[in-house]
């Protein structure tokens, strides 16, 4: 039995924290506010994963033996330096996992190598002045989660955008850029050596009313045809390569625009959306398993068997932040309790749970 400290105490770790207690391990969980994960944990550590010291702290003292997180950009770097500093099993290193959380980091290093997949974008830091666009575009902060300060803009009037997506930055850095027109897409790949044995793309379904917040999946997509399919996965798997990325489970969006596929975000770690779950009932296939297995045992797969099973929809149940939350639908699995005040992650449209079915017709 080992001891795993899973980092973060949302519904998606919480995933995490069930799949490694299946395997007979002991798993602690780290978070400064407690979570579903919080719940089934063996033990708790309630302080934020970012204090390196009292990580450090933790880690001697609970005689860990193994740190990961699924669904977090935040949590990845972190992950990347205990295993890097304490000789811990890891898939990726610090410097890889935080260059994919920092968009323009991410951009620059995709574009030093004529990455085809990038579109037009621009840094904008605190002291920045704000840049000339044409068209459409999308301001984001450049190192965030969650869907957290996005708009998009169509005109060259910046200004509030620049200033709510630096807010939501942790270096007061926005990104912008150009607004991609076409199918969004969800890819979830599995990488051993550097080669990809694994990949899975799914229709990103979001709420019109509410730029980049999802709200739901269909896996296979049905947007697209097979080809494009291929296409969008051969390019993540090549954004993957190019950003350092060679172990593990890798997610990305991205969507298909007449002129190729172009990248939207990418990171060395399961999905926020339960999406293994997904890939599972579309192809019976167990990402979280497989990670687990490469993580704490050193087995990575040698091969994965993917069957089709049908087409499959995860929908979420979404409501406003300070609303009460209800269910109109006793299948959905609840994210809060019925009557509990919904908190505040996004700002806008929160997360309240979600339902995997079957597609009927």
């Amino acid at each position: 039995m080992k001891r795993v400290l899973v980092l973060g105490a949302a519904a998606v770790q919480a995933d995490a924290v069930a799949a490694a207690q299946r395997r007979g391990e002991s798993v602690h969980v780290c978070a400064a506010d407690p979570g579903p994960a919080s719940a089934l944990a063996d033990a708790r550590a309630d302080f934020s994963f970012t204090d390196r010291d009292r990580l450090v702290d933790y880690l001697t003292s609970q005689q860990i033996d193994v740190v990961y997180s699924v669904g977090s950009d935040v949590a990845m770097p972190v992950v990347g330096w205990v295993g890097e500093t304490f000789g811990l099993p890891h898939l990726v290193g610090e410097a890889v996992a935080t260059a994919c959380n920092n968009k323009t980091l991410m951009r620059a290093m995709l574009a030093e190598s004529a990455f085809r997949g990038n579109p037009w974008y621009a840094r904008v830091g605190p002291n920045d002045p704000q840049p000339s666009v044409a068209g459409s575009v999308i301001v984001k902060p450049a190192d965030s989660q969650g869907q957290r300060g996005i708009t998009r803009v169509d005109d060259n009037d910046l200004g509030a955008a620049l200033v709510r997506a630096q807010e939501a930055s942790r270096t007061q850095t926005a990104i912008v850029e150009e607004w991609l027109e076409g199918p969004e897409v969800s890819v979830n790949s599995y990488l051993v050596a550097g080669r990809p044995v694994f990949n899975a793309v799914s229709d990103r379904h979001v709420w019109p009313e509410h730029i980049g917040l999802v709200s739901g999946h269909t896996m296979p997509a049905s947007a697209i045809g097979e080809q494009a399919a291929s296409d969008v996965a051969t390019m993540v798997n090549e954004a993957a390569t190019l950003l350092g990325i060679t172990d593990g489970p890798v997610y990305a969006q991205a969507k298909v625009t007449r002129h190729g596929a172009k990248l939207i975000e990418i990171s060395p770690r399961l999905d926020g959306c339960h999406l293994w779950k997904l890939v599972r009932a579309s192809y019976g296939v167990d990402l979280l398993d497989l990670t687990w297995s490469h993580l704490i045992d050193g087995t990575p797969p040698s091969d994965i068997s993917a069957r089709s099973q049908g087409t499959w929809d995860i929908d979420f149940t979404c409501q406003v932040p300070g609303s009460v939350a209800e269910y109109d639908d006793s299948r959905v699995t609840p994210y809060y309790a019925p009557g509990e005040t919904v908190r505040t992650i996004n700002g806008r449209y929160e997360k309240i749970g979600y339902l995997i079915a079957p597609r009927t017709a």
